[in-house]
This record gives C-alpha cells, sequence and structure tokens, in this order.
C-alpha cells in the first residue's frame, strides 16, 4: 500500500485536496448548498486564485443552474462554474474528474499543495479508501506531471 502521508512530491496534496472538496460536496444535492458555503471551500481546498474557464458548457448543467440560481437568487454567479463542476461528476473515478475538471478549464497544477486539515472523520475514512482504491492511477498522474516538469525545463 502506498503512503500518501509520506510522500514528498508536493502534487499528492494537489490531489488530496481536489478530492477533499469533491468529498464535501458531491454527495449532497447541490441545491442544498448556499453559493457562500460552495465558495469558501472552493477557495480553503482548491485555492482563492483558481479559476474554471470553459469552452464549452453541457445544456444539462446550465438547466441545472438555473434551478439553483431561483432558489438562491443572482449572488450564485461566482460559483456558477464550480457548480457545473460538481453536477457533472457522476462517479468518483481520479481520471473522470480530473478530466471533467480540466474539461471546465482547471488545471490540478494551480490547485494548493497546502497540506489542509478539517475533513470530518468519516471524511477523512472515505479518502483513504478513495486514494487506495486510485492508487494505480495517481501514480500515473503524479509521473506524468514529474516528467512534464523535466520536459519544461
Amino acid at each position: 500500500m502506498y503512503d500518501f502521508n509520506n510522500n514528498e512530491d508536493p502534487n499528492i496534496e494537489r490531489i488530496i485536496n481536489l478530492f477533499s472538496f469533491i468529498l464535501l460536496l458531491h454527495d449532497f444535492p447541490q441545491q442544498e448548498h448556499s453559493p457562500d458555503y460552495i465558495l469558501e471551500k472552493w477557495n480553503y481546498w482548491i485555492g482563492e486564485d483558481v479559476v474554471l474557464t470553459p469552452n464549452v458548457i453541457h445544456s444539462e448543467r446550465v438547466a441545472s443552474f438555473a434551478c439553483y440560481k431561483q432558489k438562491w437568487g443572482d449572488n450564485c454567479e461566482n460559483v456558477k462554474l464550480i457548480y457545473y463542476f460538481l453536477i457533472g461528476l457522476e462517479n468518483l473515478n481520479i481520471l473522470n474528474c480530473l478530466a471533467d475538471f480540466n474539461h471546465l478549464g482547471g488545471d490540478l497544477l494551480n490547485v494548493s499543495t497546502q497540506k489542509k486539515t478539517g475533513l470530518h472523520a468519516l471524511l477523512k475514512v472515505e479518502l483513504v479508501r478513495w486514494l487506495e482504491a486510485n492508487e494505480l492511477n495517481i501514480k500515473a498522474i503524479l509521473r506524468d506531471i514529474n516528467i512534464a516538469d523535466i520536459l519544461a525545463d
């Protein structure tokens, strides 16, 4: 078993932070979370400077956001793209989640590398299970990032 806590690669923290954010919000009906709550969690786990810039948005996401906006009002525009990301998560497969994050203009390399605390104990257990289930894919992602860094130099 891979020891994610003793990994010196800062990119593992990016993955852990992204999926901590996903675990916090993916399971609930999205209209239950206020825009302020979503933005607070995004800023904490992902980073205040991380902005999604999608090329294309699927119509079902737009329709779902219209219902969300009807409930929460115009002050939810600042979380529209984060909302699109959350409602597009069909499963927690790392490759699918990262592909959707990238499709919406997110870049894993912009996600915070700071080790975070604040997950509920049950979510920590779920995160460890998820990390273990995705161990091979995580290793491949970390390898690809490191290769890209070497080639960029």
